[in-house]
C-alpha cells in the first residue's frame, strides 16, 4: 500500500511514533535552553551576564533533554511490549481457531463413515467440542439435527419392533416396527440422547447445560425421543416420523414451535409443557395422539389447529396464557370461547 501523494510506502506505525518522539525531544531541548538563557539575562535573576552562564544553561538543558529522552525511551519500550503481547495473543487465538476447525472438520467427516462405531466417535467428538467452546454449541446441535434428518433405509417387518436401546431389531409382542441397518439405530439414539441431555438441566450444571438452543428436526426419523424438561429456543418437528412414545413433559419452548403433520406412532406427551412463542400444531393426514394435559400457550403468539383439544384461560397467569383442555373435559370455563 503506497501513499497517494508521493507514491512511496508510508512509514510503519512504530517508525511514525519514533519520529514523533524525536521531534518532541528536540523541541523540548531547544525550548528548555532558550527559556533558561532568557531567565539568566533578566535583571535580578542572575545579575550581569557572565560567559559561565552559557555553560550552566547548557548543562541544565542537557539534563532536561536526558529526562525527556528517558521518558521517550520508557514509552517506546512500553509500546513495543504492547505490540508484542497483542501479536502473541493474536497468534494464540489463530492457533486455537485452527485447532477447533480441525476437530470440527474431522468429526463431521466421521459422521459420513460406513462404520457405526466411527460415526459414534464423531458424535461424541462434537459433544466435547461444544462442552469446551460455548460459541460452537448451536453449530454442534445443528449438525446433530442434520444427521437425524438424513435419509435412512427403514424396513417395516412384521414381528419386529424397536426397543429403546440394544440391537437393531427385537421380537415384538404385537404388530411390527421399523428396522434400521446394523448399528444405525444406536447412533441415532445416541444423538437424540445427547441433544436431550444438553437441553435439560440447570445453570449450575456448567458445560453440560447448553439450553436454550434451536432444534430443527423437520422430516427426521426419531426413535422413542425423550425431551422431558428440555428448554428449547425454536423447535421444528414438521413432517417428522416418530416411532414409539415421545415425551416432552415439562418442556419449555421459548421460540417458534412447529408440530405440523408429525407421524406419531404412539401418543406423544406434552404434559405441563410451556409454549412461549408462535405455536403451529396440525394433523392433516395423520391421527394426532397428543397428551397436552396442563400445557400452556402464550396467547399473544398462538396458532393452533388441534382436533380433540380446546383452550381455556390460565387465570393464575394473569390472562397471558391459554391452557389446553381436552374436549371431553367438563370443566366450566366461560372464557374458552373468547380464545383464538
Amino acid at each position: 500500500m503506497t501513499d497517494d501523494a508521493t507514491g512511496r510506502d508510508p512509514l510503519p506505525r512504530y517508525a511514525r511514533h519514533l519520529t514523533w518522539w524525536l521531534a518532541v525531544l528536540g523541541t523540548s531541548t531547544v525550548v528548555a535552553w532558550l527559556v533558561l538563557w532568557a531567565l539568566a539575562g533578566l535583571p535580578g535573576v542572575r545579575g550581569p551576564w557572565e560567559p559561565s552562564l552559557s555553560v550552566e544553561i547548557t548543562k541544565v538543558a542537557l539534563a532536561v533533554t536526558a529526562g525527556v529522552g528517558g521518558v521517550v525511551l520508557l514509552v517506546s519500550r512500553y509500546q513495543r511490549q504492547q505490540v508484542s503481547e497483542r501479536a502473541a495473543e493474536d497468534g494464540r487465538v489463530d492457533a486455537r481457531e485452527r485447532r477447533v476447525t480441525e476437530i470440527y472438520t474431522r468429526a463431521v467427516e466421521q459422521l459420513g463413515h460406513e462404520s457405526a462405531a466411527v460415526r459414534l466417535g464423531g458424535i461424541y467428538a462434537l459433544d466435547r467440542l461444544g462442552r469446551r467452546h460455548a460459541e460452537y454449541r448451536q453449530v454442534v446441535v445443528d449438525v446433530w439435527c442434520a444427521y437425524l434428518r438424513m435419509p435412512v433405509e427403514v424396513a417395516a417387518e412384521p414381528g419386529k419392533a424397536i426397543a429403546p436401546m440394544g440391537a437393531d431389531s427385537g421380537e415384538a409382542g404385537s404388530g411390527g416396527g421399523r428396522v434400521f441397518p446394523a448399528g444405525e439405530r444406536e447412533v441415532r439414539l445416541s444423538v437424540q440422547r445427547l441433544i436431550a441431555e444438553r437441553l435439560r438441566g440447570g445453570e449450575e450444571d456448567g458445560d453440560v447445560y447448553w439450553a436454550p438452543l434451536d432444534v430443527d428436526l423437520t422430516g427426521a426419523v426419531l426413535l422413542n425421543p425423550d425431551f422431558t424438561a428440555c428448554r428449547f429456543g425454536g423447535a421444528v418437528f414438521d413432517d417428522a416420523v416418530v416411532s414409539g412414545m415421545a415425551f416432552f413433559d415439562g418442556a419449555v419452548f421459548e421460540g417458534h414451535v412447529g408440530l405440523a403433520n408429525v407421524d406419531f406412532a404412539a401418543t406423544a406427551r406434552f404434559r405441563q409443557a410451556s409454549f412461549e412463542g408462535a405455536t403451529f400444531i396440525s394433523g392433516e393426514g395423520y391421527e394426532l395422539r397428543l397428551d397436552l394435559t396442563g400445557a400452556t400457550v402464550d396467547r399473544s403468539a398462538l396458532f393452533v389447529d388441534l382436533p380433540g383439544w380446546r383452550l381455556a384461560d390460565a387465570r393464575e397467569e394473569g390472562g397471558r396464557w391459554a391452557r389446553f383442555v381436552h374436549e371431553d373435559d367438563t370443566e366450566d370455563d366461560a372464557s374458552a370461547a373468547d380464545l383464538p
